[in-house]
């Protein structure tokens, strides 16, 4: 079947002054649902892999509670069936969480980030938290120049954190594909460090390890590619890919109906391939500390 022609409307003429070209979208930031899935793939001294759907939640934390506050069912410092609180992540609980979070940025780094910190995590399900790593996403004050980010790790079992920051000024960058100026810490432009392992997480992992980190700047969408090298050979890697949805009514359903078991399943998915590991008789590596 052939179209019928449409008649298109013409273009509005651009303002006098104004410069020509494509313009570059509009910046993405501020809360947000994220929707995706997580990969994990061992590759020595035994192949494991695996992958599954899930969800997180990018907040702002000039934002709450307000932004979840408003939504049936979710809660910030109160009992709800999603929740967030603030003993559940980095530093002190008397220290507001973003005040903590640019204090050890500091500490670490030298410079204190001035703009707005944005924390990608999961909230409590149920009252129960299991987060293995969260990032905080530390900005300028224009609120969309990346300028650190602290990723704190949780290992299993012991239930232990460390942080690990990254400044943006010492990562390997690819700019996006987007039209616009590169610079340093710009929505969707991937970063990359490297960085040598200093915390236990894992039964089946020596600490002799150096880690290779890939980050994008959050966007519409958001990537997170970890690896794990023994003596030059890629031992382990993981990649987290996420899609933007808004945080609203209809973005927070989208999150539960995609994780519908939340941390039950994420716990359930740990020790499941905990055991095939064991299975498949993948050398044990006892904490060093105990």
């Amino acid at each position: 079947m052939s179209a019928v022609p449409q008649a298109v409307a013409p273009s509005p003429a651009p303002e006098r002054g104004a410069a020509a070209g494509p313009v570059p979208p509009a910046p993405t930031a501020g809360s947000a649902v994220y929707l995706g899935d997580v990969r994990h793939r061992r590759h020595a001294p035994r192949e494991h892999a695996f992958a599954y759907p899930t969800a997180m939640l990018l907040l702002d934390l000039d934002e709450l509670p307000g932004s979840l506050d408003r939504h049936r069912g979710w809660g910030v410092e109160r009992r709800a069936p999603l929740s967030f609180r603030r003993v559940d992540h980095h530093g002190d609980p008397a220290v507001p969480l973003a005040e903590a979070v640019r204090r050890t940025v500091e500490e670490r780094t030298g410079r204190r980030p001035p703009g707005p910190v944005r924390l990608l995590t999961k909230p409590r399900i149920l009252g129960r938290d299991f987060n293995p790593v969260t990032f905080a996403y530390c900005y300028a004050a224009d609120g969309t120049t990346l300028q650190a980010v602290l990723a704190e790790v949780t290992n299993t079992p012991w239930g232990e954190t460390h942080a690990y920051v990254v400044d943006v000024d010492d990562a390997e960058r690819h700019a996006p594909a987007a039209v616009g100026p590169v610079r340093a810490g710009r929505l969707g432009e991937q970063l990359t460090w490297e960085l040598d392992k200093v915390f236990h997480v894992s039964p089946f992992m020596a600490m002799d390890h150096r880690y290779r980190w890939r980050l994008s700047v959050p966007d519409e969408r958001l990537v997170v590619h970890l690896e794990s090298h023994r003596g030059g050979e890629r031992v382990f890697d993981a990649t987290l890919t996420l899609r933007r949805r808004a945080l609203d009514a209809a973005g927070l359903r989208a999150f539960v109906r995609r994780q519908p078991l939340g941390t039950i399943a994420d716990v359930t998915r740990i020790y499941g391939h905990a055991l095939a590991l064991a299975v498949k008789r993948v050398p044990h590596f006892p904490h060093p500390d105990r």
